[in-house]
């Protein structure tokens, strides 16, 4: 595989259609951090456009939606490492390997937004909901994004 120069990364990004997709893209695997902003705007708009009612939630706070994709984006573009497994995904209890608890398998740290939010047990109920609605956006730009990637490489390189 040939070395890939900036500009080979800068012409692969540029390959990509969805604003989105491409600005998630370029902050995780170019270190763009002016594109964490962006992400976070594109998320917290598409979100809002697909659950306009999540202000309706309980335990909603002025300005809570925005901290919550702020922290998805932080957590896509630089996951920490599970203190617990080391990235291992699992650890060895009693001879048995078993999934990592700390992590549920993913073998990074995972941000405890219902503490970070101040939520209740019962609060936490219907915002898991909307993290999980919200991570799903990312993981579908980073898949978009990827692809677009993946096809222009291919093709650059017959």
């Amino acid at each position: 595989m040939p070395d890939l120069t900036w500009e080979d990364i800068a012409a692969a990004l540029s390959r990509i259609t969805n604003p989105a997709a491409r600005a998630l893209i370029a902050a995780k695997y170019a270190y763009h951090e002016g594109d964490i902003t962006e992400t976070r705007i594109y998320l917290y708009r598409s979100f809002m456009d697909r659950s306009p009612r999540a202000y309706k939630t309980t335990g909603h706070r002025p300005g809570m939606v925005l901290n919550v994709c702020h922290m998805l984006v932080f957590e896509a573009v630089d996951p920490l490492t599970c203190h617990t497994c080391h990235g291992r995904a699992e650890a060895v209890v009693d001879s048995l390997k078993v999934i990592c608890e700390a992590c549920r398998g993913s073998g990074k740290a995972r941000l405890d937004y219902q503490l970070y939010l101040g939520l209740t047990d019962n609060q936490w109920r219907h915002w898991e909901q909307i993290l999980h609605d919200a991570r799903a956006i990312l993981t579908g730009w980073e898949i978009e994004g990827l692809s677009e990637i993946a096809n222009y490489l291919q093709n650059h390189a017959e």
